[in-house]
């Protein structure tokens, strides 16, 4: 090995001696040490990617599961399997699979609240058009004409207390 100093080379050492077999044995175990510690890490790593798969994979399902619940139009919904599984993930599959339930449950009552309120009011509508149009003839009596009006504010009643009741329906279905 070079002595130097400021960039001058002021000597040279060198150094002879035998590998004496103590060190020999200390290089032999810190070879093995290392060896070992590599192994170690390997088969961490491995198994840190086996477990992150075995996390990941019942994840993206369940993303994938959300999607085909959001699509209303799919045709494979009778096919989403949810994982079952006794840990956390389980835990949060069962509640994803209540709370799917529980919305397409809310939706078809909406559907049929809907469809019903509708109905219930194109029948009063119906009747004050039809009152309507009979008090455009002018050939109606007097008295048939105050049925008719008398017809024409029940339904008007009728329809004032049926938007009172999907109002207070809809403030109920909030809370």
């Amino acid at each position: 090995y070079p002595i130097m100093k400021e960039g001058k080379v002021y000597g040279v050492v060198l150094i002879d001696a035998k590998l004496i077999l103590e060190d020999y044995d200390s290089a032999s175990k810190s070879i093995l040490l290392t060896n070992f510690f590599l192994f170690f890490i390997s088969i961490t790593f491995f198994l840190s990617f086996l477990f992150s798969r075995s996390i990941v994979k019942p994840i993206k399902i369940l993303s994938h599961n959300t999607n085909l619940e959001r699509d209303k139009y799919a045709t494979n919904k009778n096919i989403i399997n949810y994982p079952n599984r006794n840990d956390e993930i389980g835990v949060l599959s069962k509640d994803i699979k209540s709370m799917s339930t529980d919305l397409k449950n809310r939706i078809i009552e909406l559907e049929e609240f809907s469809s019903d309120v509708s109905h219930e009011l194109k029948n009063p509508l119906a009747g004050l058009k039809s009152s309507s149009d009979l008090l455009k003839l002018e050939s109606i009596d007097e008295g048939k004409k105050k049925i008719l009006f008398n017809n024409m504010s029940s339904d008007i009643n009728r329809m004032n207390v049926l938007i009172s009741d999907i109002s207070n329906y809809t403030l109920t279905q909030v809370e």
